[in-house]
Protein backbone atom coordinates (compact mmCIF):
# COMPACT_ATOMS: atom_id res chain seq x y z
CA UNK A 1 0.00 0.00 0.00
CA UNK A 2 2.94 2.17 0.85
CA UNK A 3 4.46 1.37 -2.54
CA UNK A 4 0.63 2.45 -4.59
CA UNK A 5 1.13 5.97 -2.55
CA UNK A 6 4.78 6.77 -3.51
CA UNK A 7 3.92 5.81 -7.30
CA UNK A 8 0.60 7.44 -7.16
CA UNK A 9 3.15 10.45 -5.34
CA UNK A 10 5.40 10.24 -8.38
CA UNK A 11 2.92 10.13 -10.79
CA UNK A 12 1.29 13.55 -9.88
CA UNK A 13 4.91 15.08 -9.99
CA UNK A 14 5.35 14.14 -13.31
CA UNK A 15 1.93 15.34 -14.72
CA UNK A 16 2.51 18.59 -12.16
CA UNK A 17 5.45 18.97 -14.10
CA UNK A 18 4.41 17.97 -17.58
CA UNK A 19 1.72 20.40 -17.31
CA UNK A 20 4.03 23.13 -16.65
CA UNK A 21 5.97 22.48 -19.85
CA UNK A 22 2.91 22.53 -21.64
CA UNK A 23 1.50 25.72 -20.09
CA UNK A 24 4.81 27.34 -20.85
CA UNK A 25 5.77 26.12 -24.06
CA UNK A 26 2.07 28.21 -25.12
CA UNK A 27 3.75 31.11 -23.72
CA UNK A 28 1.68 31.45 -20.22
CA UNK A 29 3.78 31.93 -17.34
CA UNK A 30 3.14 29.35 -14.96
CA UNK A 31 4.86 30.33 -11.59
CA UNK A 32 1.87 29.17 -9.09
CA UNK A 33 0.79 25.08 -8.10
CA UNK A 34 -2.50 24.64 -5.57
CA UNK A 35 -2.44 21.27 -4.86
CA UNK A 36 -6.08 19.49 -4.05
CA UNK A 37 -5.06 18.72 -0.66
CA UNK A 38 -2.13 19.00 2.07
CA UNK A 39 -0.95 15.41 1.55
CA UNK A 40 2.35 16.89 0.21
CA UNK A 41 5.04 17.54 2.46
CA UNK A 42 6.93 20.48 2.59
CA UNK A 43 10.41 19.09 0.96
CA UNK A 44 8.06 17.43 -1.35
CA UNK A 45 6.43 21.03 -2.61
CA UNK A 46 10.03 22.41 -2.43
CA UNK A 47 11.06 19.39 -4.96
CA UNK A 48 8.35 20.26 -7.22
CA UNK A 49 9.31 23.80 -7.70
CA UNK A 50 12.69 23.64 -8.00
CA UNK A 51 11.94 20.76 -10.87
CA UNK A 52 10.11 23.33 -12.29
CA UNK A 53 12.67 26.56 -12.02
CA UNK A 54 15.08 24.23 -13.38
CA UNK A 55 13.18 22.67 -16.60
CA UNK A 56 12.23 26.46 -17.07
CA UNK A 57 15.23 28.10 -17.00
CA UNK A 58 16.44 24.82 -19.32
CA UNK A 59 13.59 26.11 -21.67
CA UNK A 60 14.75 29.54 -21.67
CA UNK A 61 18.22 28.32 -22.18
CA UNK A 62 17.21 26.50 -25.30
CA UNK A 63 15.04 29.04 -26.82
CA UNK A 64 18.43 31.40 -27.30
CA UNK A 65 20.84 31.07 -30.18
CA UNK A 66 23.82 28.96 -29.89
CA UNK A 67 26.55 30.64 -28.25
CA UNK A 68 29.81 31.16 -31.03
CA UNK A 69 32.77 30.38 -28.44
CA UNK A 70 36.47 30.60 -29.69
CA UNK A 71 39.14 28.45 -29.22
CA UNK A 72 42.74 29.89 -29.81
CA UNK A 73 44.16 27.40 -31.78
CA UNK A 74 47.98 29.52 -32.05
CA UNK A 75 50.13 31.28 -35.05
CA UNK A 76 49.46 29.59 -38.27
CA UNK A 77 51.71 29.77 -41.74
CA UNK A 78 48.98 31.34 -43.67
CA UNK A 79 49.79 30.72 -46.99
CA UNK A 80 47.16 30.83 -50.68
CA UNK A 81 46.46 28.43 -53.61
CA UNK A 82 44.05 28.50 -56.78
CA UNK A 83 43.10 25.49 -58.99
CA UNK A 84 46.08 25.74 -61.13
CA UNK A 85 47.97 23.27 -62.42
CA UNK A 86 51.39 25.48 -60.20
CA UNK A 87 49.19 25.27 -57.16
CA UNK A 88 47.71 21.94 -57.41
CA UNK A 89 49.37 19.58 -58.99
CA UNK A 90 48.26 16.55 -60.85
CA UNK A 91 44.80 17.51 -58.87
CA UNK A 92 44.78 20.44 -61.07
CA UNK A 93 43.90 18.23 -64.23
CA UNK A 94 40.34 16.76 -62.96
CA UNK A 95 37.54 19.77 -63.00
CA UNK A 96 34.26 18.21 -63.82
CA UNK A 97 31.86 20.98 -64.99
CA UNK A 98 34.88 23.56 -64.44
CA UNK A 99 34.31 22.85 -60.68
CA UNK A 100 37.06 22.70 -57.72
CA UNK A 101 36.54 20.27 -55.59
CA UNK A 102 39.15 20.17 -52.73
CA UNK A 103 40.48 16.66 -51.30
CA UNK A 104 37.24 16.06 -48.94
CA UNK A 105 35.04 16.25 -52.48
CA UNK A 106 33.48 19.57 -51.54
CA UNK A 107 33.55 22.54 -53.41
CA UNK A 108 36.29 24.74 -52.99
CA UNK A 109 34.68 28.85 -52.86
CA UNK A 110 37.22 32.14 -52.41
CA UNK A 111 36.57 33.54 -49.07
CA UNK A 112 35.35 30.29 -47.59
CA UNK A 113 37.31 27.45 -48.09
CA UNK A 114 40.48 26.53 -47.03
CA UNK A 115 43.32 23.77 -47.08
CA UNK A 116 44.46 22.31 -43.63
CA UNK A 117 45.27 19.42 -41.42
CA UNK A 118 42.96 20.65 -39.55
CA UNK A 119 40.21 18.11 -39.59
CA UNK A 120 37.65 18.00 -42.23
CA UNK A 121 34.72 20.80 -41.29
CA UNK A 122 36.40 22.70 -38.69
CA UNK A 123 35.21 26.29 -38.65
CA UNK A 124 38.18 28.85 -37.89
CA UNK A 125 38.84 32.51 -37.80
CA UNK A 126 42.32 34.13 -39.01
CA UNK A 127 43.37 37.35 -37.23
CA UNK A 128 42.99 39.89 -39.85
CA UNK A 129 40.61 37.99 -42.28
CA UNK A 130 36.70 38.94 -42.03
CA UNK A 131 34.17 35.73 -41.65
CA UNK A 132 34.71 32.36 -41.09
CA UNK A 133 36.61 29.32 -42.91
CA UNK A 134 36.16 26.21 -43.33
CA UNK A 135 38.23 23.19 -43.63
CA UNK A 136 37.37 21.14 -46.96
CA UNK A 137 40.54 20.64 -48.60
CA UNK A 138 43.65 18.47 -47.17
CA UNK A 139 47.20 20.30 -47.74
CA UNK A 140 49.56 17.77 -49.04
CA UNK A 141 51.60 15.75 -46.06
CA UNK A 142 54.83 17.14 -46.93
CA UNK A 143 53.83 20.55 -46.30
CA UNK A 144 52.24 20.34 -43.63
CA UNK A 145 54.84 18.27 -41.67
CA UNK A 146 57.06 21.34 -42.92
CA UNK A 147 55.67 23.65 -40.90
CA UNK A 148 55.02 21.30 -38.10
CA UNK A 149 50.44 21.29 -38.96
CA UNK A 150 50.25 24.74 -38.52
CA UNK A 151 49.13 25.76 -42.12
CA UNK A 152 46.34 27.59 -43.55
CA UNK A 153 46.19 27.35 -47.01
CA UNK A 154 43.52 29.92 -48.31
CA UNK A 155 41.71 29.16 -51.49
CA UNK A 156 41.33 32.00 -54.11
CA UNK A 157 39.84 31.77 -57.54
CA UNK A 158 42.97 33.41 -59.49
CA UNK A 159 46.37 32.65 -59.14
CA UNK A 160 47.19 36.39 -59.24
CA UNK A 161 45.34 36.90 -56.01
CA UNK A 162 47.20 33.70 -54.36
CA UNK A 163 50.20 35.26 -55.19
CA UNK A 164 49.09 38.83 -54.17
CA UNK A 165 48.07 37.27 -50.56
CA UNK A 166 51.91 36.03 -50.36
CA UNK A 167 52.88 33.85 -46.52
CA UNK A 168 51.59 35.49 -43.93
CA UNK A 169 52.05 34.64 -39.81
CA UNK A 170 48.87 34.76 -38.16
CA UNK A 171 46.89 33.80 -35.16
CA UNK A 172 43.85 31.36 -35.52
CA UNK A 173 41.09 30.49 -33.69
CA UNK A 174 38.52 27.57 -33.59
CA UNK A 175 34.71 28.13 -33.83
CA UNK A 176 32.87 26.06 -31.88
CA UNK A 177 28.86 26.52 -31.51
CA UNK A 178 27.39 25.25 -28.21
CA UNK A 179 24.90 26.34 -25.76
Amino acid sequence: MNKIIRIRKKGLIVLLVLTAIIFYALGSIFVYFVFASNNHSKEEKAIISVDLSEIIRHMEKEKEEPEETKKYLGKYTVTAYCSCKKCCGKYAENRPNGKVYGAYGVELKANHSVASSLPKGTEIEIDGIDGIRVIEDKTANWIAEKYNNKIIDLYFDSHEEALKWGKQELDVWEVVNGY
